[in-house]
């Protein structure tokens, strides 16, 4: 099992599909559009276009989003440089994402997207141990914030929040795609089963 919970009542009277997300050229995306799709919320990594080959024609789909916090690795300040990067420089050989990528956001912090807050505060912390804060470039530090980079929500069909910690998945090895069709209980417990 794995267990979801909310810190604030705010929080707990809201759904993945009431918030929006900034598109790379400035527009405001409703995530309500990917109702009923499994959905991968994650920093951009070029490995997750094999993840949307295997799985991108079974209502799945990535949602990349790029962050700066987590040892200045994402430099660029204006959004339209985010493919050109990506592209060019890192993963570069003319990389181009076969999934949604959204605009420069911060995930912790005293500035962090109120989705990240969602997310965050929907699911409950794994480890207090919270890292090198010489290495974190946010205020205030709260324990139930991401670590680095390529920390991981997966979001199932009927909108259900679970983290990289409640699931035995990496990036670049299969997960079961089945983890969408388990029912979502809306008692505070998320279900799943990997068969």
């Amino acid at each position: 099992f794995c267990m979801s919970r909310c810190a604030s009542t705010n929080m707990c009277d809201k759904s993945i599909y009431d918030f929006m997300a900034e598109s790379l050229d400035g527009q405001s995306v409703p995530l309500s559009k990917y109702r009923g799709k499994v959905l991968l919320i994650v920093n951009l990594h070029h490995r997750l276009n094999a993840l949307m080959d295997m799985f991108g024609g079974l209502h799945f789909t990535v949602l990349g989003f790029c962050c700066n916090q987590f040892g200045l690795q994402s430099p660029g300040k204006v959004n339209s440089e985010t493919l050109n990067i990506l592209k060019y420089v890192r993963p570069g050989g003319g990389f181009i994402p076969k999934f949604p990528v959204f605009g420069k956001v911060e995930v912790n912090g005293l500035s962090e997207e109120p989705l990240f807050t969602y997310l965050k505060d929907s699911l409950p912390f794994v480890n207090p141990v919270i890292g090198d804060i010489k290495k974190f470039y946010w205020s205030p530090i709260r324990v139930n914030d991401i670590r680095w980079n390529f920390e991981r929500f997966l979001i199932t069909a009927d909108g259900c929040i679970h983290s990289e910690d409640c699931f035995p998945w990496t990036i670049g090895v299969e997960f079961d795609y089945r983890l969408s069709i388990q029912p979502c209980c809306k008692s505070n417990i998320n279900k799943y089963v990997l068969k």
